[in-house]
């Protein structure tokens, strides 16, 4: 179906169209881990979690070479360039 066929269905047809789900956690902002584990059995959270992850200072240089598992990182030009160059040539 196109664009303009979806619109005119809106208008001409009774139509209902879904809201934003909204997660039955959504307005928790700190949980325990027994907590999490509760949710996850009753079925409110599943999926992926955005989680807070430290390390206590002693423990600090025994972690140090852990790659991290997910990196933010700002993508622009420069960035793709220098990527590229760390790149070896394709061979064809």
């Amino acid at each position: 179906m196109w664009e303009c066929e979806w619109a005119r269905k809106l208008l001409t047809e009774d139509i209902v169209v879904p809201t934003t789900y909204r997660y039955p956690t959504e307005e928790i902002l700190t949980m325990s881990q027994s907590e999490v584990i509760d949710h996850i059995r009753s079925g409110a959270i599943f999926g992926a979690a955005e989680v807070d992850i430290s390390v206590p200072v002693n423990l600090i240089e025994t972690f140090d070479d852990f790659p991290p598992i997910f990196k933010n990182a700002e993508v622009n030009p420069d960035f793709e360039k220098q990527k590229q160059q760390q790149q070896p040539p394709n061979k064809i």
